[in-house]
């Protein structure tokens, strides 16, 4: 009886014991190549069992997989995959923090041998293919950097990566790529899917475990990533004071012309918006959600309970929505990764970069809208916050202080600051900024963008872009790259009339009612693309002039200084759009806008409906549709009028055939007399666009030429600072003259005026548009213009300089490679004063918000 009992409870106790870490290598190492996968799963499942055993009597356990099986040579004991599963688990227990932990793995590592530092690059070097003639994935690499980050706290830099892959700057992108890629670690466990019963065996199983990275981790690739072309990474000093050679700046556009390269040879870019679109908006397609969950799906029962349950649903699905300040920053990082590489890379793959960003690659639709779309879920949220916070302050008496004029309250203000917010909500519109620079509108993700256009999404939430100026300039800037604050649609009417014009005066169209209505044809579904794309302009301008009244004094003139000259971004400020939002901008408010849309538009545009005002985005389209289209209505009834007033006038003959002969040799007469003074109107039009090429304001409908310019919003008329045309003026009057480093004078100089409003030299930015120049060219009067951007204007506008006036040609431009190099220094200096930092500042308005591209 007793040795039943006995064995009973030996056999109980085998049964509840679970095994050791120790057991389960010393198992392991029995087979050919060992195999690791049940302590690749304990490390995932019970990692805090390994710590357990660092002061055993075994032994530390980590050691030994070191020096049996990672550093081991031969084959058959531990081959690349078994390497792989150590790297693996201690990569999976450094996730533990107590114990001392990371400082055990630490050591371990330092017992790793050269060896295997040469099967690293002999195994997954650069151009190493597979069995399929594959291009091999750095797995190694991966798991190591993966161990390395988690072991020394996520804080590492990407030197610490050259070092891992040896320079191979390839190999590091694709390694740190790898781990944005993949997103979650994957391993195998036993799991038992049916217990042993009468007659019945057990049945075990694989089963695949996959365990998504960690947040911190993510965001230390992400800063890797952004190493990549930073300065700071290239040179030991970047301060003003420090001297970078010409070598160093040569060496460092080298190396992020090749970056570009690798870039876009590698597709990297459709890589990192796939992966963090699954990283950071998995969430949205969660398999645990069902249409229970949704707060708008229940029948319409708004009993208080019934409405509370859905109060807490919405609630629930905003914060699963809602990123952090870890997805914010990392984001940031990526999207100054993109702005660097076009920002420090050699002008030659420009234009390519830009395309490829915008229209080759996911970039947009997958990463920057939805992102946007969480910002904006985040600011409607802080907005919302702030007015419940202004609210109650006004009910308990608090207002405003004496001296205050304008604006939020000092505290109600604070709840609208949120530095990670801002910062990344920063990035992602200077990504679209420069993808949509110079973009043909034909392109299809231009089209979309312009249809996903997130400003007004953004200006929803008003009082927090108010807030961040900064936010509300770059939405200017955008806007105008886009052309989306196009108001000129009548040129359609004028493109036909003067078409039928011409047909007239040939002879080739008839007479009376015919020509009449082909003068003035009335809108067709054809156009509503147009009418439609107009009225959201309208619409949009009507918006951010009420988000830009909102602002003090202060925050306005920095929004007018930005758009105005800012020289870290490329801007259109040829077009119609950028006329449109400066006029927006120096009238403070809507009626800043008026002269353009009733130019445009009519005096009827902005009232219908007995005289009811349109109100922004809150504008029926249906009610501007039909009143444009009674408009042409009503011009094509008064030219049918005028018509038959013309026929009414005509001299009565004695005969058929004398009446006819006399109505023909008046209507010569007429078409003849037309002919004149349509000629004399075309000159007197070339005459006042001559007057534009010299420095005039650009008008909306001006400049538009053929019908078949009209698919291009890109009218190339200058548009200058108020003080540099007075300094054009002063220099064609004799009293400044041109010097060697772009335009200078004894008092308007547009050095000066540059740096005191934005830090840019005027030597530095282009003449036409005032953004840093990436090949500068000279003309033989000393000005400096972008080279690209003065060769579309000789292209399109003619072989005349858009300053002085003078006769240029493509010929008579110079490169300047020695201020290219200035420009570069310069711009290294100033971001890298920005980038040694963590995070680009952002906590608010006003002279306390930063941005290392702020400039």
């Amino acid at each position: 009886m007793n040795k039943e009992n006995a064995s009973n409870n030996t056999m109980s106790a085998r049964k509840n014991s679970k095994l050791s870490p120790s057991w389960l290598l010393n198992a392991a190492l029995l087979s050919r190549p060992a195999d690791l996968t049940a302590l690749v799963s304990l490390s995932q499942t019970k990692p805090e069992a390994f710590v357990d055993e660092l002061d055993a009597s075994s032994g530390n356990i980590m050691q030994r997989m070191v020096d049996k099986l990672l550093n081991s040579t031969n084959q058959m004991v531990s081959d690349k995959d078994t390497k792989l599963d150590v790297l693996s688990i201690l990569s999976n227990v450094a996730i533990v923090q107590t114990g001392g932990t990371r400082e055990a793995v630490r050591s371990v590592l330092l017992s790793v041998s050269e060896w295997f530092d040469e099967y690293l690059a002999n195994e997954e070097g650069s151009g190493r293919y597979d069995d399929d003639d594959i291009e091999a994935e750095p797995e190694l690499h991966k798991a190591m950097l993966l161990l390395l980050c988690r072991c020394y706290d996520y804080r590492l830099k990407t030197e610490d990566v050259l070092e891992l892959t040896r320079g191979d700057r390839t190999l590091a992108l694709e390694t740190v790529v790898g781990i944005l890629e993949d997103g979650e670690t994957y391993a195998t466990e036993l799991v038992q899917r049916a217990k042993p019963g009468s007659g019945q065996v057990g049945q075990w199983e694989h089963e695949l475990v996959t365990k998504r990275h960690e947040k911190p981790l993510i965001l230390q690739t992400c800063r890797l990533l952004k190493g990549f072309t930073s300065a700071p990474t290239y040179f030991s000093d970047t301060s003003l004071d420090a001297e970078i050679t010409l070598h160093e700046v040569d060496g460092f556009t080298s190396e992020i012309s090749n970056l570009l390269a690798i870039t876009l040879k590698s597709r990297l870019v459709e890589k990192l918006a796939l992966a963090l679109h699954d990283v950071l908006f998995s969430s949205d397609y969660d398999e645990s959600d069902s249409e229970e969950d949704d707060w708008d799906s229940e029948d319409d029962d708004w009993t208080a309970e019934k409405a509370t349950l859905r109060q807490q649903k919405a609630l629930r699905q905003l914060e699963r929505g809602l990123l952090d300040g870890s997805d914010h920053r990392s984001i940031s990082s990526v999207f100054a990764f993109l702005q660097n590489l076009y920002s420090f890379a050699g002008p030659e793959r420009a234009d390519v970069y830009r395309q490829h960003l915008l229209a080759d690659t996911l970039l947009v639709p997958r990463l920057v809208l939805p992102y946007l779309n969480r910002c904006v879920a985040a600011a409607n949220l802080l907005s919302r916050r702030a007015e419940t916070y202004e609210s109650l302050l006004s009910n308990r008496g608090e207002g405003k202080d004496d001296g205050e004029s304008g604006g939020l309250d000092n505290d109600v203000a604070m709840a609208l600051d949120d530095m990670n917010l801002v910062a990344g909500c920063a990035a992602a519109l200077r990504v679209l900024i420069i993808a949509s620079f110079r973009a043909p509108p034909t392109r299809f993700v231009l089209g979309l963008l312009r249809r996903l256009n997130p400003t007004a999404s953004l200006l929803r939430a008003a009082v927090f872009v108010a807030r961040h100026d900064y936010l509300f300039a770059l939405l200017c800037l955008l806007n105008v790259n886009m052309g989306a604050l196009d108001l000129s649609i009548r040129s359609n009417f004028s493109s036909k009339k003067k078409k039928t014009d011409n047909e007239d005066a040939d002879g080739d169209e008839g007479e009376g009612e015919g020509e009449g209505e082909g003068e003035y044809e009335e809108l067709t579904d054809e156009n509503d693309e147009n009418l439609v794309e107009a009225y959201y302009a309208h619409s949009l301008l009507h918006d951010m002039a009420s988000v830009h009244a909102m602002m003090d004094a202060n925050a306005q003139q920095r929004v007018m200084n930005r758009v105005l000259v800012a020289g870290a971004l490329p801007v259109s400020r040829d077009t119609s759009s950028f006329a449109a939002v400066k006029s927006m901008l120096e009238g403070g408010s809507a009626s800043g806008q008026a002269s353009y849309v009733a130019a445009q538009f009519g005096k009827d545009f902005d009232s219908a409906a007995g005289g009811k005002q349109m109100m922004g985005a809150t504008m029926d389209e249906d009610m501007f549709r039909n009143n444009l289209r009674a408009e042409a209505k009503q011009r094509s009834s008064a030219a049918l009028t005028n018509i038959g007033e013309n026929s009414a006038a005509s001299p009565t003959a004695e005969s058929k055939d004398e009446e006819k002969e006399e109505v023909d040799e008046e209507e010569r007469a007429r078409r003849k007399k037309e002919k004149k003074e349509r000629k004399k109107k075309k000159k007197k039009k070339e005459k006042k666009q001559a007057m534009g090429l010299l420095g005039d304001l650009p008008s909306l409908d001006g400049g538009r030429g053929s019908g078949s310019d009209r698919g291009s919003f890109l009218q190339l008329d200058l548009e200058l600072p108020e003080k540099m045309k007075k300094m054009n003026l002063a220099t064609k009057s004799g009293d400044a003259v041109p010097r060697k480093g772009g335009l200078k004078a004894n008092e308007l100089t547009p050095s000066k005026y540059f740096h005191e409003e934005t830090g840019v030299p005027s030597e530095f930015a282009c003449a036409i548009n005032g953004h840093l120049m990436k090949e500068p060219v000279r003309t033989p009067g000393g000005i400096v213009f972008e080279k690209d951007t003065i060769l579309l204007w000789i292209k399109t506008r003619g072989q005349v300089c858009p300053i002085s006036g003078d006769v240029l040609t493509e010929d008579m431009l110079e490169e300047d490679k020695d201020l290219g190099i200035e420009i570069l220094r310069w711009n290294i200096k100033k971001t890298a004063m920005g980038g040694q930092r963590d995070s680009v500042i952002g906590i608010g308005g006003g002279e306390v918000e930063d941005d290392v591209y702020d400039f």
